[in-house]
């Protein structure tokens, strides 16, 4: 709650393709102002910071999408190419319902199935065998909420993005008469 612009701007200069990025998103058509950003310090301004968390996680996540094992880096990608879709859905859904900021609903989009993430690092590097894409679906599907959850947590994320991770594909959850973030990332992923 305490970190200034200042804070966030001198964590952020240490990695400078994550600066590109992030001056490249406060000059895009959402954000664009009547001067262009020049600067990382200008851009973390012109974003806020809670645009900015949710951006450097965003672009991050990218990088945790690898594997060698054949049937996992098959997995790894197909987890990925869900989770930009689902991510580009409630993107374009909050943005046309103006309820919803689209930038957080990208992020949940992002990370609504980050469990899967760290359980097929887990079978990577422990050596276990799975050859069947059944058993492999079947573990994933017992484990990917709980273990979502915990990643959630261990971040530091707001309440609303657990939520998601938790029930974004219970269709029966009911979330009163105001849609959430949940709502959106369920839509999305029927989508």
């Amino acid at each position: 709650p305490e970190t200034s612009a200042d804070d966030v701007t001198r964590i952020i200069t240490a990695d400078p393709a994550m600066v590109t990025r992030l001056i490249g998103a406060a000059n895009g058509p959402l954000s664009r102002g009547i001067e262009p950003v020049t600067s990382i310090h200008m851009a973390v301004v012109r974003l806020g910071l809670q645009a900015c968390k949710d951006l450097v996680i965003s672009f991050s996540i990218r990088q945790l999408f690898k594997s060698r094992t054949p049937i996992l880096k098959e997995r790894m990608q197909q987890l990925y190419d869900k989770s930009i879709d689902v991510a580009a859905i409630g993107f374009a859904l909050s943005r046309q319902s103006s309820k919803l900021n689209p930038d957080h609903v990208l992020l949940a989009g992002l990370i609504h199935e980050i469990g899967v993430i760290p359980i097929l690092a887990h079978i990577e590097t422990t050596g276990l065998i799975v050859n069947d894409t059944n058993e492999l679906e079947y573990i994933i599907s017992r484990l990917k909420s709980v273990v979502g959850a915990m990643v959630v947590r261990h971040w530091g994320l707001p309440n609303d993005l657990l939520i998601v991770v938790e029930d974004y594909a219970d269709w029966k959850r009911d979330s009163g008469s105001q849609v959430d973030v949940c709502d959106m990332i369920t839509l999305a992923d029927i989508y």
